[in-house]
């Protein structure tokens, strides 16, 4: 797989994740119960979702706290903007390198 792809695959998935997130307390707020609660048991293993910590979107707690949602929304930032900063040439070595931090 080329440094390309691996880029737009993780750029997707990041994307996804983070609407997600969003996307959560709005079905919650449209009565999409089963939707919305499976969303909230998948964010559950990645996020104490605690409601004193957490954003509340269309009158429903976000999927996740507002450390973890800005966290991920600053993976997606940086994400969007590394093509940017780097030029074309998208380089696995430091998609990886950046995101040690995280993995730790």
């Amino acid at each position: 797989m080329t440094p390309k792809k691996v880029y737009i695959l993780t750029l997707s998935l990041c994307a996804v994740w983070v609407s997600l997130i969003i996307l959560t307390p709005y079905l919650a707020s449209r009565n999409h119960t089963y939707l919305s609660r499976y969303f909230y048991r998948v964010f559950s293993s990645f996020c104490h979702q605690r409601p004193e910590r957490s954003f509340f979107l269309w009158e429903h707690q976000a999927g996740v706290c507002a450390r973890c949602m800005f966290l991920y929304i600053g993976i997606l930032a940086g994400l969007l903007l590394y093509p940017l900063r780097f030029g074309k040439e998208v380089s696995f070595k430091i998609v990886i390198l950046f995101g040690m931090p995280l993995i730790v």
